[in-house]
């Protein structure tokens, strides 16, 4: 019975995550339609600069592309003559990488007077230290303008962030065990990056 539920986990995963790359291929698609139509700062332009950073260069744009009438997000690779789609076999690695860098540019585009605080939670766990360290980096230069509250559970990502992005670190207590739920098993530490204090 437990293998049988950890299988339907793992098939509710896949199934939300492509779900997922659907929905923000969808949405990217509209954006940049809406803001050539404004001619406002193309969201892909902003995401790819992110991802160029996050990879160190080795991917260095992405595309939507219509597939069958259906927007699919490509991206190119310094060492390949063609782009690549954003799906396997392209590894979890760079697709988080991918997605977080998607995540950061919808934040500025919805930015008004003020940066909207951005939450991040435990988006980091498929990358190796290098792209971490990088990614802090990245984060640390976003604190500079808005709040940044990452969360995780991971001890050494927590003091690569204080280590790289001079963050401020915030541990949280334990779940009591008699309310935990079956996703709340692990601690999560929170960490606050940016100029910004958290508020409670």
């Amino acid at each position: 019975e437990g293998a049988l539920a950890a299988t339907r986990d793992r098939r509710d995963a896949v199934r939300r995550q492509r779900d997922r790359r659907h929905l923000a291929c969808a949405v990217l698609a509209e954006a940049e339609r809406r803001d050539r139509a404004c001619n406002r700062h193309d969201l892909i332009t902003v995401a790819s600069e992110h991802v160029a950073r996050f990879t160190g260069g080795r991917y260095s744009r992405l595309d939507v592309v219509a597939v069958d009438g259906q927007p699919q997000l490509f991206v190119h690779a310094a060492d390949r003559p063609q782009p690549m789609r954003v799906a396997e076999p392209l590894s979890r690695g760079v697709r988080d990488q991918i997605q977080l860098s998607l995540r950061l540019a919808l934040a500025s585009q919805v930015d008004g007077d003020e940066c909207v605080p951005l939450l991040l939670d435990d988006v980091f766990v498929n990358l190796d230290e290098d792209r971490r360290r990088r990614a802090a980096t990245v984060l640390a230069e976003l604190g500079r303008t808005r709040q940044v509250v990452v969360t995780t559970s991971d001890p050494r990502f927590a003091a690569i962030l204080v280590e790289e992005a001079a963050a401020h670190v915030l541990e949280l207590p334990a779940v009591p065990f008699e309310t935990k739920t079956r996703h709340e098993e692990e601690e999560h530490a929170p960490v606050i990056a940016g100029p910004a204090q958290p508020t409670a």
